[in-house]
């Protein structure tokens, strides 16, 4: 809504209303994001090891894919 009316005016206290509301956003965000990770490691408190490591595993995807990848799969055999 702010950038379409700063778009629509073209006027600089539009356009500081919308950088401000944007910068909020991101603040929130962040806060979101933060409030998640301490609820994932206070959640794992009584088996820090298991637990934390699993959902870290997790969220990064280091977990070995199940797909079997083959060898003889290349750019002619797409053809």
């Amino acid at each position: 809504m702010f950038e379409r009316r700063y778009r629509r005016t073209l006027a600089a206290a539009d356009g500081y209303t919308w950088i401000s509301e944007v910068r909020k956003k991101h603040r929130l965000y962040t806060r979101k994001q933060n409030i998640y990770w301490e609820t994932k490691i206070a959640d794992s408190h009584g088996n820090p090891r298991k637990k934390l490591w699993s959902n870290l595993t997790s969220v990064l995807r280091r977990r070995k894919s199940r797909i079997a990848t083959t060898d003889n799969l290349d750019a002619e055999h797409f053809l």
